[in-house]
C-alpha cells in the first residue's frame, strides 16, 4: 500500500508538470489580484499557464470561502490543514507535508495531494496518506462538490483506512532489540548494536510505538451550506466507524512509564468487531482575510458529534456526545508583526477526550491533559526576523522571486481539564493508568491529581515557550518549531525529592515540536 501511494502521487506530480506551459508576463489574469491578498510582483505564479486549463472567476471568487482542507476524520483535521489560496487561482494543485514530530505524537507526518478544481469541474479531490508511531497509518480519499446553489451549497465524501499493524509490529521488534537477546552472528551484532543505538535516541524524544493492532475505516459523507446574509457555515455529517480489534500488548509497567525489556511482551488477543454510528453538526462563521503570511480576522467555530449506540462492540453500547466551542483572534500589530489567540470549551457526556501536547497544550506528555470537560487559552506572538528573497532554485532562474519570512514567536497555553477515568477516551484509545499520569497540583506527590468529587479529577496546564516559525508567500504549508516548557512540572515536581522518581525523566519538563502545520 505504501509503494501505491508514492506511485500514484508520483504519476499526479509527472501529469501536472508535463500539462504546464511556458511562462508569460503578459498575462491578461490580473483580474484575480482583486480576489487574492499578495501584489503580482510577490506572486511566484505570474503568468504561470496550464494546458487545457482556464482561470474561472467563479472558482477564484470563492476560494476566500474554503480556505479549510477539512475531512471530517478528527485525527486529519487536528493538524488544522488550510490552504493558501493565494497560490491556487493559476495553479489549482495543494501539495504539502502535515504533521511532524511533537512530544506527545512522538513522530505523526503526512503527505497531502489535492486538486482543487478538476478540468475546471468544480470538483476537488484530495488524497492524503500519514503515519504515527503512537497511533495509525493512515489513508485517506476525498471528494468535494462546491457548486450548488451558485457555490453556497458543497457536498462531501470520505473514506479513510488505518490500521496499527504495523507499529504494533515495531512495539514488538522494540523488545527483542533491547532485551538480553546474543548472538554469534556478526551481521545480526551490528543490526542490535544500531536498533539499540536509535532506541536510545526514541527515548529521549519519548517515542514509543501503538501497543495494541487495529484495522479500520470511516465512511463520511455531509453537506456544508454558506448561509447568506450571516456567511455562516451549517455542516452536518454522517459517519460509519468499523473497527477490528485484533491482539494488544499487556506488559504490566507498574508505575513506570518505560517497558521492562528483559522479558518478552505478554499478548493478548482480543479478536473483537466494533461498529460505531456518528451524527455531527458544526456551526463555522470564518471572517480570516488572507495576507501574505499570517491570516487577519475572527474564526468562530461550534462543533457537536453524537456517538449512537450499537450492538456491535462494548465501547459502541452507550450514547454518548461531544461538543465544542471554539473562537480565534488574529491581528497584524504592524506590518509582519502578529499576535494570535484562541479560546477553546469542550463539554463532553460519558466520554473523555486527550488534550495534551500540540495542537492544544504545547509540552504535555500523552494523557496528561485529559477531561470530559476543558477551558484552553492559547496566545502566541510573532516578531519577523528574517525576510527571505529566493531569485532561483533547482537549477532555474524564477521570474518573481520566492518569498519566506522567518518569524521568532513566544507563546503561552494555558487551562484545566475535568476527568473521570473511568470514561473512554474519544475514538476509544487505551488509556494510562491514572498513577502513571505526571499532572498533579501537590508537591512530591505523583498521584496527586485533585479529587472534586464524583469520581472527578482537576488536570491544570500552564506552559510557555519560544520557537521559530517559518512561512512563505507561495507553498500551502510551514515550518514551525517550538520549545515549550511545562509550568506545573517545573514548580511542583522541582526538589530534592524529583531524582528519586523512578520513571520520570527531565526532559518531561521540556516538549518538542517540529511541524508543517500550524497549531490553531
Amino acid at each position: 500500500m505504501h509503494n501505491l501511494k508514492i506511485c500514484l502521487i508520483f504519476i499526479m506530480l509527472m501529469f501536472i508538470m508535463q500539462s504546464a506551459s511556458a511562462v508569460n508576463d503578459n498575462s491578461d489574469d490580473l483580474w484575480i489580484y482583486n480576489y487574492i491578498n499578495i501584489d503580482p510582483s510577490d506572486d511566484i505564479y505570474y503568468g504561470f499557464r496550464l494546458k487545457n486549463y482556464k482561470i474561472q472567476k467563479e472558482y477564484v471568487e470563492n476560494l476566500k470561502w474554503n480556505k479549510d482542507i477539512r475531512l471530517h476524520i478528527d485525527q486529519f483535521d487536528e493538524h488544522n490543514v488550510r490552504k493558501n489560496i493565494n497560490a491556487l487561482p493559476r495553479f489549482p494543485f495543494v501539495i504539502m507535508l502535515y504533521g511532524g514530530y511533537s512530544y506527545n505524537r512522538a513522530i505523526d507526518i503526512g503527505l497531502l495531494f489535492r486538486a482543487d478544481n478538476i478540468a475546471n469541474s468544480g470538483f476537488a479531490y484530495t488524497t492524503a496518506f500519514s503515519y504515527g508511531q503512537k497511533g495509525y497509518l493512515w489513508f485517506h480519499n476525498n471528494l468535494e462538490y462546491p457548486r450548488f446553489l451558485n457555490g453556497r451549497l458543497k457536498a462531501m465524501g470520505t473514506f479513510s483506512f488505518f490500521t496499527s499493524a504495523p507499529q504494533y509490529s515495531a512495539n514488538l521488534l522494540y523488545y527483542q532489540a533491547v532485551s538480553n537477546y546474543e548472538t554469534d552472528d556478526n551481521f545480526e551484532k551490528l543490526g542490535l548494536l544500531i536498533v539499540r543505538f536509535m532506541n536510545k535516541i526514541f527515548d529521549k524524544m519519548n517515542v514509543t510505538y501503538n501497543r495494541q493492532s487495529d484495522t479500520g475505516f470511516h465512511l463520511t459523507g455531509g453537506i456544508d451550506y454558506r448561509v447568506p446574509l450571516f456567511e455562516m457555515n451549517i455542516i452536518p455529517t454522517l459517519q460509519l466507524v468499523y473497527k477490528y480489534e485484533d491482539k494488544r500488548d499487556v506488559t504490566d509497567t507498574g508505575k513506570i512509564l518505560q517497558l521492562s525489556y528483559r522479558d518478552p511482551p505478554r499478548e493478548k488477543k482480543i479478536d473483537t468487531h466494533n461498529l460505531g454510528f456518528n451524527i455531527g453538526l458544526m456551526l463555522k462563521w470564518d471572517k480570516f482575510k488572507e495576507t501574505r503570511t499570517i491570516p487577519e480576522g475572527l474564526y468562530l467555530m461550534f462543533a457537536s458529534k453524537f456517538y449512537i449506540p450499537t450492538t456491535l462492540g462494548a465501547a459502541n453500547g452507550e450514547f454518548r456526545f461531544t461538543t465544542r466551542w471554539e473562537a480565534k483572534y488574529n491581528k497584524k500589530l504592524f506590518r509582519e508583526f502578529a499576535f494570535k489567540s484562541r479560546f477553546l470549551m469542550a463539554l463532553n457526556y460519558n466520554i473523555s477526550e486527550d488534550f495534551s501536547g500540540d495542537p492544544y497544550i504545547r509540552g504535555m506528555a500523552d494523557y496528561e491533559m485529559t477531561g470530559w470537560f476543558a477551558l484552553l487559552v492559547n496566545l502566541e506572538a510573532f516578531v519577523p526576523i528574517v525576510d527571505v528573497e529566493m531569485y532561483s532554485g533547482l537549477g532555474k532562474t524564477f521570474k518573481r522571486n520566492a518569498n519566506f519570512i522567518v518569524f521568532w514567536t513566544f507563546f503561552a497555553d494555558c487551562g484545566f481539564a475535568i476527568d473521570n477515568f473511568n470514561y473512554y477516551l474519544k475514538d476509544f484509545y487505551k488509556r494510562s493508568d491514572r498513577y502513571q499520569i505526571r499532572n498533579s497540583l501537590e508537591k512530591f506527590n505523583i498521584e496527586g491529581q485533585k479529587h472534586i468529587g464524583n469520581d472527578n479529577y482537576l488536570l491544570p496546564a500552564a506552559t510557555l515557550g519560544t520557537g521559530i516559525h517559518i512561512q512563505s508567500f507561495f507553498l500551502h504549508f510551514n515550518i514551525r518549531a517550538d520549545v515549550a516548557f511545562n509550568l506545573i512540572k517545573v514548580i511542583v515536581y522541582s526538589g530534592g525529592n524529583y531524582k528519586s522518581w523512578k520513571g520520570l525523566s527531565g526532559a518531561e519538563f521540556v516538549g518538542l515540536i517540529l511541524a508543517f502545520s500550524e497549531m490553531f
